[in-house]
């Protein structure tokens, strides 16, 4: 799963026709395939029952249906290692899309005109990829940090210099060795700067993280492109040479760790520098913004539906209820709400950040930083 997936499902035109998303755990460790099956057709009837759905109506999105209990019984369903599923289905526009988790998600299935892909954003905050480059004067090796889990992800070694002839007089040829040297370097940390620019963008990783010495950085950051330096995150200063592999694993991840801390810090600033002129917060006020297209920054919070199963008003814990029990909002409608402002602010190439913060709980989970006033 990748920003372009989600992009795609969001920018699907609405139409009269119904679109199907589902999100389901499929975590073998509690559940069995039979439980699994179980499960789905409680959440199908429950949702078709709290929507007041007629037979003429569901005829339009039966095929969904079918060829959504048909995926679970056919061999394309892979529970294994996943623990959670999303399918995207509008038979209509001949649409089905499957996407998995390594973290089990919570029991949910909405009908309506748009696909419901605010979850899947949260997921995707949640869990950042970060392509770590461990670069020295002969080598690039490349790991891919995702789910907090790192894997070997591609190996660049550049051949050694070609030697050239002593000879000469006065410092000459020992002056032109060093240049031979330099310009090998130079042309080795370009192609390795290359390499990670083509990466970065084929494989859709969010932020990039560069390991090695600081005189190697300090040369290697001078062939980056400028898109690359954006995407740059942080550095972890190490001798990769020396070092042992699984301290340096260890580091990184703890790195990871500072990053997210600053990015949180960071917003959080955003928001004291800039509200009230240019930080809103509501549902109203940002739909208000959206529909002007001046939101740089859509801020969600991760503490409300349906992210978490707590009523955004009222917090009462509601075990995928529609309906809260307590305070008797219509969640569906909240959860469509928010989803059609994740789907705007994507069309306008705003950035969505999950943000954790009481004011914002406050707000309904909902706030923007703007372009202009």
């Amino acid at each position: 799963m990748n920003l372009t997936t989600i992009k795609d499902l969001a920018a699907i035109k609405p139409d009269k026709n119904i679109a199907v998303s589902m999100y389901l755990n499929i975590d073998a460790k509690e559940r069995r395939h039979s439980d699994i099956k179980t499960i789905l057709n409680h959440l199908i009837r429950d949702e078709i029952k709290n929507m007041n759905i007629s037979d003429h109506r569901q005829k339009h999105f039966r095929a969904d249906l079918e060829q959504i209990r048909y995926f679970f019984e056919s061999e394309q369903f892979q529970q294994g290692k996943n623990r959670g599923v999303a399918i995207f289905s509008k038979s209509t526009s001949d649409i089905f899309d499957v996407v998995y988790f390594p973290q089990p998600v919570q029991d949910r299935i909405l009908f309506s005109q748009n696909f419901l892909v605010r979850p899947l954003l949260g997921y995707l905050d949640l869990f950042t990829k970060y392509l770590a480059l461990f670069v020295d004067q002969t080598r690039g090796k490349f790991f891919e940090v995702d789910y907090g889990e790192i894997s070997d992800f591609y190996n660049f070694k550049e051949q050694e210099p070609r030697k050239v002839k002593a000879g000469g007089y006065y410092g000459y040829a020992e002056r032109h060795i060093e240049r031979h040297i330099d310009d090998h370097l130079h042309q080795h940390y370009k192609k390795v700067s290359e390499k990670a620019f083509d990466m970065i963008r084929k494989y859709d990783f969010q932020w990039l993280i560069l390991v090695g010495l600081a005189e190697n950085l300090y040369e290697f950051k001078k062939t980056m492109h400028p898109y690359l330096k954006d995407k740059l995150a942080g550095e972890l200063r190490v001798n990769i040479a020396q070092e042992n592999t699984d301290i340096i694993m260890d580091r990184l991840l703890k790195e990871i760790d500072k990053i997210r801390s600053r990015q949180h810090q960071n917003i959080e600033s955003e928001i004291k520098e800039n509200f009230p002129a240019k930080g809103k917060f509501g549902i109203e006020d940002v739909e208000y913004e959206l529909d002007r297209k001046s939101v740089q920054k859509l801020l969600l919070s991760p503490n409300v539906r349906p992210v978490m199963p707590v009523c955004g008003r009222c917090d009462y814990m509601l075990h995928d209820q529609l309906i809260c029990p307590n305070c008797k909002i219509d969640l569906s409608e909240y959860d469509q709400q928010t989803n059609e402002m994740v789907i705007k602010a994507l069309a306008q190439n705003s950035e969505i950040h999950f943000y954790k913060d009481d004011f914002l709980d406050q707000h309904m989970g909902v706030g923007a930083i703007l372009r202009y006033q």
